[in-house]
């Protein structure tokens, strides 16, 4: 069976074959894993919900619009699994501490100033991100931690391609402008 068609595998999970639900899971556990060891920073939680989310998953696959992207409705549902973890814990926010290194990178990426990222290090780009709302962070994160285009997010935060883009735009600029106070108001 060709389990790179991930339209038909799904249909043959819904068909019955429950077993080709493990394709799926391997194939998104670590990302899931990832995001729920950065949500709760508890490497025992960070497995449960992992496990949680699939289960879920699974019993909610009858929902899931055949056709679509899987991944962004999976992070989905895992974010909510996750959001409502740290709500039960009295926590709410995303701690920057928790964005892996690859994160500095790939925002340097798309910022066009690259005198003004000469001077910002992970340390100081980590502790910006803890002064965004997190709605702003969220989507970032999505962005340039888990590489998400445009359009998945969008389907993941269920919010128009353009608000992406404008949370992204806006969260860039706050950054730009967090930056620039921290090294004395100077710009590169």
């Amino acid at each position: 069976m060709n389990y790179d068609d991930e339209t038909q595998l799904i249909e043959d999970i819904l068909d019955g074959e429950a077993a080709a639900y493990a394709v799926l899971v391997r194939r998104y556990q670590s990302p899931i894993h990832g995001l729920m060891s950065r949500m709760c920073r508890n490497p025992e939680d960070a497995s449960d919900l992992t496990q949680e989310a699939f289960v879920v998953a699974y019993e909610k696959l009858e929902k899931f619009k055949v056709g679509a992207r899987f991944f962004p409705w999976l992070y989905t549902l895992s974010l909510n699994i996750a959001r409502d973890h740290l709500r039960k814990q009295g926590r709410v926010e995303i701690p920057a501490s928790a964005l892996h290194d690859g994160f500095m990178e790939n925002i340097q990426d798309e910022t066009a100033d690259d005198a003004l990222i000469e001077k910002i290090d992970s340390e100081k780009l980590f502790a910006a991100m803890d002064a965004l709302g997190l709605e702003t962070r969220e989507v970032l994160i999505l962005r340039y931690q888990e590489g998400l285009s445009i359009q998945d997010i969008a389907d993941a935060l269920k919010i128009s391609v353009s608000a992406v883009k404008m949370r992204i735009s806006r969260g860039l600029e706050r950054l730009r402008v967090i930056f620039v106070d921290s090294i004395g108001g100077q710009e590169a």
